[in-house]
C-alpha cells in the first residue's frame, strides 16, 4: 500500500475495505490522516534511519561544495524534522516536498526552479 504519498495509501486502505470515497470523505481522512501523522513526527514515534552510508555521503558532498537538496513527497514540514532528528539537515540545503494544498510528488517545475535559483553554482563558505 506505501508509494506515491498519504492521498494514494488512504484510497488503496479505502479499496481493500471496498469502501469508494467521495471527494469528502477523502478530504476528511487526509486531514485526519495528517493530524495522527503530525503528532506522531512530533513525539518522534519514528523507526526511521538513515541508509547505511548517507550521513558520510552527505558530509563528502558538502565538503565538496555542493548544494545538496531533498526531494520528497512527504510535506515539507515533515520531511524537515525527520532530517533534522535524524542529524542530517546540516548538510541540506533545500527541503522540496508536497504542501497540504499540493499533495503528491513535488512537479518539476517546482524542482527546475529550485535549481534555477541556485544556478548550479557551488555553496557559498
Amino acid at each position: 500500500m506505501i508509494g506515491r504519498g498519504s492521498p494514494i495509501l488512504i484510497e488503496r486502505a479505502a479499496a481493500a475495505r471496498d469502501h469508494v470515497l467521495d471527494d469528502a470523505d477523502r478530504t476528511a481522512l487526509l486531514e485526519r490522516f495528517f493530524h495522527h501523522y503530525g503528532a506522531l513526527e512530533e513525539r518522534d514515534e519514528s523507526d526511521a534511519q538513515p541508509y547505511p552510508g548517507a550521513s558520510e555521503t552527505l558530509q563528502r558532498l558538502h565538503d565538496a561544495e555542493m548544494r545538496i537538496a531533498v526531494v520528497t513527497n512527504k510535506q515539507r514540514r515533515f520531511a524537515s524534522g525527520l532530517l533534522h532528528r535524524l542529524g542530517l539537515m546540516r548538510w541540506i540545503d533545500a527541503v522540496v516536498g508536497a504542501t497540504p494544498a499540493n499533495a503528491g510528488n513535488p512537479t518539476r517545475s517546482r524542482c527546475c526552479s529550485r535549481a534555477n535559483r541556485w544556478q548550479y553554482r557551488r555553496r557559498r563558505r
